[in-house]
C-alpha cells in the first residue's frame, strides 16, 4: 500500500525527497533545540493573517500528497511555526 507513495518517481524526485526531508530536519531540530527561535518581524506579520496560514497548510497537504515523510515533517513545521509565533505575539503567560 505504502510502497508506490514511498517510492520515488525518478533520480531527480528521490533526491527532492530526500533534500526536502534533510532541510525539514534540520530546521526542526533547530527549532527543537531552542525556546525562543527568533523569526523575522516580517514572518511574524505574515503569519498574522489568515491567508498565509491558509496557504501553508495547502502547502502540508500538497507535500503529503507528494510524498508522506515530507507531508509529516512539514506538518510538525507548521506546527512548530504556530506555537513559536503565538509566543513571540503574546508573550510568556
Amino acid at each position: 500500500m505504502w510502497d508506490k507513495q514511498l517510492t520515488p518517481y525518478s533520480k531527480v524526485d528521490g533526491y527532492l525527497r530526500l533534500g526536502i526531508s534533510v532541510i525539514l530536519f534540520f530546521w526542526l531540530w533547530f527549532v527543537g533545540l531552542h525556546i525562543e527561535t527568533p523569526y523575522p518581524p516580517e514572518l511574524i506579520e505574515a503569519y498574522a493573517l489568515p491567508f498565509t496560514r491558509i496557504l501553508l497548510l495547502i502547502l502540508v497537504l500538497l507535500s503529503a500528497m507528494w510524498c508522506p515523510t515530507v507531508g509529516i515533517l512539514a506538518a510538525f513545521s507548521y506546527v512548530c511555526l504556530g506555537a513559536d509565533v503565538l509566543y513571540f505575539t503574546h508573550g510568556k503567560r
